[in-house]
């Protein structure tokens, strides 16, 4: 007498049921949402590295701040400013992709591919977040370093 687990694996050579073929379409819609994704946070991303830095080049410019006559309070602005820029450079990089060689009549070979520019795309957008948060936090350290 079969189990109930007999009952739910798919033997070779036969029809595959609505439920075995549901879940790898749920995966492929996971995979191409979170790209969607990533492209959005991307691009809320590069807005806020050209605010934060547009702001802080205007402070430095209309002398709001960084007005040390030593110039290491420059360099403490400064520093931000260049995080930002790599982060922007990195937010700009998730929306690229680099060439991955794969066999287009191969479903394996396929999949494989979407999961690494997938997976470049994710890293990408953690290390540009990740540069625009060291850089807000040296904005503070600048900010306390300026008005203390």
């Amino acid at each position: 007498m079969p189990s109930d687990l007999d009952i739910h694996i798919n033997r070779h050579g036969q029809t595959p049921t609505d439920d075995d073929l549901f879940w790898p379409q749920a995966m492929r819609h996971v995979q191409l949402g979170m790209m969607q994704s990533a492209h959005w946070a991307a691009t809320g991303l590069l807005v806020l590295n050209l605010v934060a830095w547009s702001l802080v080049a205007a402070a430095l410019l209309f002398g709001a701040v960084g007005d040390d006559t030593v110039g290491v309070d420059v360099v403490f602005w400064l520093v931000p400013m260049l995080l930002w820029t790599l982060s922007a450079i990195g937010a700009l990089r998730v929306f690229t992709v680099r060439r991955y060689r794969y066999f287009a009549n191969s479903p394996d070979s396929t999949q494989q591919a979407v999961t690494r520019i997938a997976r470049r795309k994710i890293q990408h957008l953690y290390w540009s977040i990740g540069l625009w948060a060291f850089g807000v936090l040296l904005l503070i350290v600048a900010l306390f370093l300026e008005f203390a």
